[in-house]
């Protein structure tokens, strides 16, 4: 019973992590050093900001006062 509670409990966190978006970060890490060794991933912060600027977009960035940050030309940010 304490096993099948804990496979839910384990189950139950990864997707929540799934859904906010949580593991993006890693996964995007991973990819980098598998396909891309020459290039060195960003911090956190740095990802999270190419992140959400790929959402928004420049034109929100720019209206909420933040132009230019997190810009980037890299194709491979995450969009959702």
């Amino acid at each position: 019973m304490a096993g099948a509670l804990r496979r839910a409990a384990r189950r139950a966190i990864w997707y929540v992590r799934e859904v906010v978006g949580e593991n993006d970060y890693q996964r995007y890490v991973d990819h980098l050093r598998a396909r891309h060794p020459d290039r060195t991933p960003p911090s956190r912060r740095e990802f999270e900001r190419m992140k959400s600027h790929a959402w928004r977009g420049s034109a929100f960035a720019c209206a909420a006062g933040v132009a230019g940050v997190g810009a980037t030309r890299d194709p491979l940010v995450l969009r959702r």
